[in-house]
């Protein structure tokens, strides 16, 4: 006799189409004790930047700048791109950053060719992710120059 344990925790590294994959589990309190983060695993450390804008909310002009975080590395139509998203099931319904710029790009524009060649465009046009100077944000106040250690 064959028992499906039917799950609703998508981005659980155990987790397919809805389905647990163990053969067995242990449940305390209504939480899997099995449950691990797909998105928290080791595919998912790679550092990378994307391009940000403070808009102020004074007299200081708005500026960009770029700020660090941490994701997953795909490579995709042979441009690099990052994401935070569980992709196991499919990209079009992830955002990613793609490397160049760090501007967001929808899973849809990399599989459309029409959108894909916009962001094609956009990397050689645009400025670098890495020319804008390094910020750290400080939820919603203006960013600060990052500093090491």
């Amino acid at each position: 006799m064959s028992v499906v344990l039917y799950c609703d925790s998508s981005e659980c590294v155990n987790c397919a189409r809805g389905e647990c994959q163990l053969k067995s589990l242990t449940l305390f309190s209504g939480a899997c004790e099995e449950y691990e983060d797909v998105t928290k695993g080791p595919d998912y450390q790679e550092e990378y930047f994307i391009a940000c804008r403070y808009r102020a909310k004074n007299e200081t002009p708005d500026f960009r700048y770029r700020t660090r975080r941490k994701g997953k590395r795909v490579e995709l139509n042979g441009t690099v791109f990052y994401t935070k998203k569980d992709i196991r099931e499919g990209i079009e319904g992830a955002m990613f950053t793609e490397a160049v710029t760090g501007f967001a790009v929808s899973g849809k524009d990399i599989l459309n060719p029409e959108r894909f060649a916009k962001v094609r465009k956009l990397m050689r046009t645009e400025l670098p992710v890495e020319k804008l100077p390094w910020m750290d944000e400080h939820g919603g106040e203006m960013p600060t120059p990052h500093e090491e250690g």
